[in-house]
């Protein structure tokens, strides 16, 4: 069990990676698409999909750490409850992001599967890099 200094630590990590990686993809899959329009205000929209990306990660670990783990039900479903939960927020965070930014409708279910994708590219990457036990920097961070 992670005490409650190290969940948070992790969920940071994990968001701080998601939204990297969702910029990055972003400035790849959208690259014709430079800045976008939030009431007047520009912004880079590889920077909005990150940010987008970064909160959807930090309310998906929140929401699967205090509602679905807390329900009495088999480990395998909490699992795969966790996962859908999680790329979907981001997913639908990356989409929204760049939709209500002026991204053309049909782009719509490209950027959700580039948050998604973001979402467990860095999870995957934060255990990876961080784990205690065997993770790249884990074991002097």
């Amino acid at each position: 069990m992670i005490g409650q200094g190290q969940q948070g630590k992790k969920i940071a990590q994990q968001a701080a990676l998601t939204g990297i990686i969702a910029a990055i993809a972003t400035k790849m899959v959208f690259g014709e698409v430079d800045n976008v329009n939030y009431y007047n205000f520009q912004m880079s929209a590889h920077w909005a999909a990150g940010l987008g990306c970064a909160v959807g990660s930090v309310v998906s670990d929140l929401s699967s750490e205090m509602v679905i783990k807390r329900f009495a039900i088999n480990n395998q479903i909490i699992n795969s409850s966790t996962l859908a939960v999680s790329t979907g927020v981001c997913g639908a965070a990356s989409a929204a992001v760049l939709y209500f930014g002026g991204l053309p409708a049909q782009s719509v279910p490209k950027a959700f599967a580039l948050g998604a994708a973001s979402k467990l590219g860095g999870d995957y990457s934060n255990d990876k890099l961080f784990s205690p036990i065997n993770g790249i920097v884990g074991p002097i961070w």
